[in-house]
């Protein structure tokens, strides 16, 4: 987990939160002839209307809205201020959001000017936006993650794995004690994530890394917000499953209490970058087929160790441990399968492009994600391929190898499970704007320009001019160099940038003049002495922070096929590997069963699990 945090911290100076905004009214750094008559901002996700917030200042730091902030309820993520009659001068519009599908607050700030003879002035301040990530809330929903782990890999390990691969033991085996112990760890687990997760949220609101349960903030989360349903629904789910848990057990009430922790992982989803898609169903439906062949990988490992452990004690230790490790490697492959088809599908929703992947912090996270997967991969293919066959043949001398490959396994499955919760407090890649430098190269009379844009985004840039002459050779006459910046289909004036020379016929200078999205001319201008001025035409395109580009629509439509195709071919694939598994536990213990089905000293049960057991080879 540690890894992946100091990561990021190099990686970027500032995170983004995933309330993006998208676009403003007034637009930032624009010049209006008159005053506006309120404020209107768009962001990426919906807001939660009681945690949000717009103040606009002058330059005096005087208050120049009537605080009648509004949360459009039909536009959730459109949020407006009224304003007084502004005079002229310049404006400073500063917001607080809180996302109401990750609860994530972000703030930012961005000026605005009105009248022509603030232009320069308002060009020269750069807008901003940050986001603060408590590393309580991190911590929250890595042990979320890690509990409802134990909590679900339990039900399925010994539903499909632990009665499964001991079923024709003469003896009953027993499951390990330390089990019952895991559960109600895993319980307690969740009503601390839970618990934490409300105060780190709460704490969010009013700047803090966490807030007192009796503090005003906590209730208003919990009674005002939809975040706060989520929380609350988390809290009932998990009293049901610790009461399904406790007294007697009974088939019945195991199954109620696997249904509560499924429940408990979709609210997970609830609160996903799946969550903010136009069409969740999809999405969310794969992101949370995602985390359920997650929690059976990863807290199945942790069963299959504890199982080994007592298995070791039994005098057919490598016949026992063969066949649970044998079972657990077929369901694995299918699980592995399901986690990698619809990891994939997010993917394609959450990044879209090989070049998002490559230059974003999600698109990196995402493949040191991959990084431990590949690990625990390799890992698994040494267990399947190498030790579980030696042990098949009764070689006790690789029980102990087998035991050491699964703590690397857990190490990794730990860092596996800290980023993906990290991902969920990063931005998706095709909501970041891109920052691939912007080039472009032009002939102008006796003059050959090229320019440079970085990165290339929004707000501050760095323009570099390179010019030389016809012969190739640095123009270095060049008295003085403009570049006039020009937005098309805007009523906003051109803006001016001058270009300072280096002495080697490259000019350079940096600027907010590219200050909204959209399709922009850059003109420059090279003045020399005893010639007509030259005039050279770049165009550009700014994409918005939120956009997609025309690959994006197709790798969805593409990733939501694969999806499907995986899942099919996951059901059939399992199909036949549980078909042939029967035939080969039908010809290797058909001596057992016959045992069971007639041996007058065997029990009344055994015998019946003999003869359904032969049944099933006739069939």
């Amino acid at each position: 987990m540690f890894i992946v945090v100091l990561y990021s911290a190099w990686a970027v100076t500032t995170v983004y939160a995933h309330a993006l905004l998208l676009r403003s009214t007034p637009q930032a750094n624009a010049v209006l002839e008159k005053s506006p008559v309120q404020v209107e901002l768009f962001f990426s996700e919906p807001l939660e209307s009681n945690l949000s917030s717009i103040k606009v200042y002058d330059s005096n730091n005087l208050q120049v809205d009537v605080s009648d902030v509004r949360v459009d309820p039909s536009t959730p993520n459109r949020m407006t201020v009224s304003l007084r009659s502004l005079v002229d001068g310049i404006y400073t519009v500063t917001w607080k959001v809180v996302s109401s599908i990750d609860g994530h607050q972000t703030t930012g700030t961005f000026p605005f000017a009105v009248g022509a003879g603030n232009a320069n002035a308002v060009q020269a301040i750069q807008q901003s936006a940050n986001f603060r990530l408590p590393i309580s809330t991190l911590v929250a929903k890595f042990l979320m993650l890690a509990a409802l782990a134990i909590l679900i890999g339990h039900t399925l390990f010994v539903t499909l794995v632990w009665n499964r691969a001991l079923r024709t033991s003469q003896d009953e085996i027993t499951q390990p004690a330390l089990w019952k112990t895991l559960y109600r760890i895993g319980l307690i687990g969740v009503l601390v994530s839970i618990g934490l997760g409300i105060l780190s949220q709460a704490g969010q609101t009013t700047g803090n890394e966490l807030s007192f349960p009796w503090d005003l903030s906590t209730g208003r989360v919990l009674t005002e917000t939809r975040l706060g349903l989520i929380w609350l629904t988390r809290l009932a789910l998990i009293l049901l499953a610790v009461w399904m848990a406790s007294g007697k057990e009974s088939p019945s009430k195991i199954w109620l209490g696997f249904i509560a922790n499924l429940a408990l992982l979709f609210t997970v989803t609830l609160t996903s970058h799946a969550a903010t898609e136009a069409k969740p169903i999809l999405p969310m439906l794969g992101d949370w087929l995602h985390l359920i062949g997650m929690t059976f990988w990863l807290g199945g490992l942790v069963y299959l160790f504890t199982g080994i452990r007592q298995l070791r004690q039994r005098e057919d230790q490598t016949k026992s441990i063969s066949l649970l490790t044998t079972r657990f490697s077929i369901n694995a492959v299918i699980f592995v399968a399901l986690i990698g088809v619809t990891g994939f599908y997010s993917a394609s929703l959450r990044v879209g492009t090989l070049p998002a992947l490559l230059t974003t912090l999600y698109g990196h996270v995402l493949l040191i994600k991959q990084g431990f997967v590949t690990v625990l991969l390799i890992v698994a293919a040494i267990n399947l391929l190498i030790i579980s066959p030696r042990l098949k043949r009764g070689d006790t001398n690789f029980i102990t190898s087998f035991g050491k490959t699964l703590i690397v396994e857990l190490v990794f499955a730990s860092l596996l499970l800290a980023s993906v919760s990290f991902l969920t407090y990063i931005p998706p890649a095709k909501n970041v704007t891109p920052t691939a430098d912007l080039k472009s190269k032009t002939k102008v009379d006796d003059l050959r320009l090229e320019i440079s844009i970085a990165p290339g985004v929004v707000g501050l840039n760095t323009f570099i001019l390179n010019l030389k002459t016809s012969d190739n050779e640095p123009l270095l006459s060049a008295k003085k160099v403009l570049l006039r910046f020009t937005l098309s289909q805007q009523n906003i004036p051109p803006s001016e940038l001058e270009l300072i020379g280096n002495g080697d016929g490259t000019f350079s200078a940096k600027g907010v003049n590219l200050s909204l999205a959209g399709n922009w001319q850059i003109q420059a201008v090279v003045r020399r002495e005893d010639q007509f001025d030259a005039f050279a035409n770049f165009d550009f395109t700014i994409q918005q922070p939120g956009s997609s580009d025309k690959n994006n629509a197709a790798s969805k439509q593409t990733g939501s096929l694969l999806l499907t195709i995986g899942l099919l071919s996951m059901l059939i694939t399992r199909r036949r590997i549980a078909r042939h598994q029967a035939d080969s536990a039908c010809h290797a213990d058909a001596s057992s069963a016959e045992v069971w089905a007639g041996n007058p000293v065997v029990s009344f049960d055994d015998q019946l699990r003999g003869r359904v057991f032969d049944a099933s080879c006739r069939r």
